[in-house]
């Protein structure tokens, strides 16, 4: 992990990160796909591609920024494919 931190206070930032920014993570997706349900699926693949690939991020950027940039294009390539 480029700025490295430990995994157990990555876990922690984590879990935080899901807890601010779930909902409005939510509708930036629905704004996208205007679909609740598939708003949320894009969502958690938003934070399992974060935490699968916690050991290669450098944490030196937003955590949020991150996220949002990744439920965003997660939303066009379903938009693309369906």
């Amino acid at each position: 992990m480029l700025g490295y931190v430990s995994e157990r206070e990555f876990k922690l930032q984590f879990e935080d990160s899901f807890k601010r920014f779930f909902k409005p993570l939510c509708f930036h997706a629905m704004s996208f796909v205007k679909d609740a349900d598939i708003a949320k699926d894009i969502v958690h693949d938003a934070f399992l591609t974060f935490w699968t690939n916690r050991k290669h991020l450098d944490l030196s950027y937003s955590a949020k920024s991150y996220l949002f940039t990744l439920a965003q294009n997660y939303a066009l390539n379903y938009l693309r494919h369906c």
